[in-house]
């Protein structure tokens, strides 16, 4: 099973942080697979470097500073169900 480390824009990545989001959309261009594990970096395009542990870090207090490590429990590939072909939809849980 492989590992995935995946930048992720700040609403996204606070969305699946609180819970409230148990999936990603992504171009399907690494093979995701059931059982890989993806760790989400907080990624702010509009910062250089946006990316953490990069200081400064301009985000709010509520922003997490560790990473997000989650295990994919089903992948659905695109060109199905609406989704873009190219493109998947990921089942995320939380890793072990």
């Amino acid at each position: 099973m492989a590992h995935h480390t995946l930048k992720t824009h700040p609403p996204m990545f606070r969305a699946v942080r609180d819970g409230v989001k148990n999936f990603e959309v992504r171009k399907d261009d690494r093979a995701f697979q059931t059982g890989d594990t993806v760790e989400l970096v907080f990624s702010d395009p509009a910062v250089p470097g946006g990316s953490f542990p990069a200081p400064p870090q301009p985000w709010g207090e509520d922003d997490a500073r560790a990473n997000l490590k989650r295990k994919i429990t089903f992948v659905l590939r695109g060109g199905q169900y609406g989704v873009e072909p190219g493109y998947v939809v990921l089942a995320l849980t939380d890793a072990d």
